[in-house]
């Protein structure tokens, strides 16, 4: 949002589960074309391409529903990699909220000793994290994430 309020150029890329995309059945004909996305509403397996990104890579291993969030976490930890090695730039993973997925993501930043910073009071995995590095336990309500 901060980057469309202030207009920049600077693209922003989300790496995406095809098979939890709502509204994916529109943009797969058109592989390798530009197309209009509808912007579907939340599912309750899926959910919506974030609007505030300017590209997105949206991975396909050919499952659909529930089990394919998290199917992207191996491809965006090398296209990170890549670019850092690249352009010399370093990887700082930053997590909002998240839900169980997100625990796969933070697991492969830490494995590749890059930092991670967690916003503790977004909730969701960034929650438990908090929880977890303070207490050793998650509390009950946050067990979802374990």
């Amino acid at each position: 949002k901060a980057l469309r309020a202030y207009k920049s150029t600077l693209p922003l890329i989300g790496i995406f589960p095809v098979g939890v995309t709502n509204g994916r059945h529109s943009l797969l004909p058109s592989r390798g074309q530009v197309v209009s996305y509808s912007g579907a509403k939340s599912g309750s397996v899926g959910a919506p391409l974030n609007p505030d990104h300017t590209h997105f890579v949206l991975v396909d291993n050919g499952v659909e529903g529930g089990k394919a969030f998290g199917s992207e976490i191996q491809l965006r930890a090398a296209l990170e990699a890549y670019i850092s090695r690249c352009k010399g730039v370093p990887i700082v993973q930053l997590v909002v909220q998240g839900g169980p997925g997100t625990l796969q993501t933070v697991r492969a930043t830490a494995e590749a000793l890059n930092p991670i910073v967690v916003l503790t009071d977004s909730g969701g995995a960034a929650e438990a994290i908090h929880e977890y590095v303070l207490n050793g336990a998650l509390p009950e309500r946050l067990q979802k994430f374990a």
